[in-house]
């Protein structure tokens, strides 16, 4: 498929925006209110950057608020429904913390349900298609479930750091004790634990795109000229690229998705590792500039792997044109 860059942005945005805000709900009580605000806020900026480059690939723009009648059977419509409910529950956050009313606690409430499900939603209109065997499996949601989880993470640890000086209170959440040594460990190690367990779930992505290619589908199967053996093309179907070649054709030497491969694994996993654990035994002076530069190579790794996750997907239609 077309790694289109606005689908890329949007995907990676908007899973940090909606796992940052669901982090943010989950420390709302124990945080500093103003921490809370901010920190909504960015989730909500975030999420909506993400929402509206998406925009940017559709043909028509304007007539993308038709896809917010179809939410029965589609669910980029339940995107679009639950998307912005999430943003203004994100928004929020913050006044609801200045308060110990009972109200104060409905736009927590709202994010820790709304923000997992908008992201299970955007995975969900890749996870389901028939039409592209890589996509269409359990691992697509959880990836992308656990990617949002990570970099929201790591993007409230460098902002409870620049606004506290350590990662206290978010350790209050994560089982941590309240000295200093144990106020950053529990968030710590947690981010290292949840971004191990999402570039797992990215690897045995590639692992199986890798074996399963197009699906079972062949020119044999999907003619029904004669199943069991090879069919050949005598003549390309067309003189020159159509609209179909160029949107869901795309094609990546093995080479080159190999070595994106692996930079998404160093800049995405292996540095952000790194950089946590030596945050164990480093002054709490170096935590902010450490965590800021984690947090933006973290990003940078999940991007390149959401790009090679549109760019080695192989639509069906593909056999057709002698590239799958």
């Amino acid at each position: 498929m077309h790694p289109a860059l606005s689908i890329i942005v949007f995907t990676s945005l908007s899973g940090t925006g909606l796992g940052l805000g669901f982090w943010t709900a989950l420390t709302a009580h124990a945080a500093p209110p103003l921490l809370i605000a901010i920190a909504g806020l960015l989730a909500a900026m975030l999420t909506s950057i993400g929402l509206v480059s998406s925009l940017l690939h559709l043909r028509h723009p304007s007539r993308a608020w038709r896809a917010f009648s179809q939410w029965r059977s589609s669910w980029l419509s339940r995107e679009g429904i639950l998307a912005p409910l999430c943003v203004i529950s994100m928004v929020l956050l913050g006044p609801g913390a200045f308060t110990t009313a009972p109200l104060g606690s409905i736009p927590v409430v709202l994010v820790l349900l709304l923000a997992p499900a908008v992201i299970l939603t955007t995975a969900m209109i890749y996870a389901q298609l028939r039409a592209v065997p890589a996509w269409r499996t359990w691992l697509t949601p959880v990836m992308f479930l656990l990617f949002g989880a990570s970099s929201g993470l790591h993007v409230l640890m460098t902002a409870t750091v620049w606004y506290h000086g350590d990662l206290h209170p978010i350790p209050l959440i994560l089982g941590a004790g309240t000295d200093t040594a144990a106020n950053r460990e529990g968030p710590l190690l947690t981010a290292i634990i949840i971004n191990t367990m999402a570039w797992g779930t990215m690897a045995a992505w590639w692992l199986r795109r890798d074996r399963i290619g197009t699906g079972q589908s062949t020119l044999a199967t999907a003619t029904r000229l004669a199943s069991g053996h090879r069919i050949t093309q005598l003549d390309p179907p067309h003189t020159e690229k159509n609209y179909l070649q160029t949107e869901m054709g795309y094609h990546i030497a093995r080479k080159h998705a190999l070595s994106l491969r692996w930079i998404a694994l160093v800049l995405g996993f292996l540095v952000p590792t790194l950089a946590a654990g030596s945050l164990l035994i480093l002054p709490t002076t170096m935590a902010p500039p450490v965590l800021t530069v984690l947090s933006v190579v973290h990003g940078t790794g999940i991007m390149v792997s959401r790009w090679l996750f549109f760019a080695e997907a192989t639509h069906v239609q593909s056999l057709y044109y002698h590239s799958g």
